[in-house]
């Protein structure tokens, strides 16, 4: 299987387009399938992939702390899942956190589940539980209050 690597980050900025008066607001997630970091002034860009409103834009700059690699795997929606999003196990009932955890050379997804009174009932790398029945109800971004507490 090849490995595919894609990346979100949200907008640093807002952005017109040229010859247009379209906006595309500061904090809209930008999806892409590259990487690049400025070590200079320490600015993060992603390449712009499949986006028909922004195709002529090369790279464009994201928070930093907002970039989040694709994971490989899909909901039961098929929402492609991306470290740092919430899911919720529909076979139990609980809410979780996909996230990405490097290890000697690659990684592997990490799942952190949340029972309704706010325990933290599991902690595991994804092929660990069987979560074939989860759905992505948001990320860690916009959505902290989804996590119980």
């Amino acid at each position: 299987m090849k490995q595919v690597f894609k990346f979100r980050g949200k907008r640093f900025a807002d952005h017109i387009i040229p010859g247009t008066s379209t906006n595309i607001p500061k904090g809209t997630w930008v999806y892409s399938d590259g990487l690049v970091k400025d070590y200079f002034n320490d600015n993060v860009y992603v390449t712009q992939v499949g986006d028909p409103i922004i195709s002529h834009v090369d790279i464009i700059r994201v928070v930093p702390e907002t970039v989040c690699m694709y994971l490989g795997i899909s909901d039961m929606k098929g929402v492609e899942a991306y470290d740092g999003d919430i899911y919720i196990n529909n076979q139990n009932g609980n809410v979780g956190v996909l996230s990405v955890d490097a290890y000697t050379g690659g990684y592997h997804v990490r799942c952190k589940e949340y029972n309704s009174e706010g325990r933290l009932v599991t902690i595991a790398p994804f092929g660990w539980l069987d979560l074939t029945d989860f759905d992505i109800i948001g990320d860690i971004f916009d959505n902290k209050e989804l996590i119980p507490q």
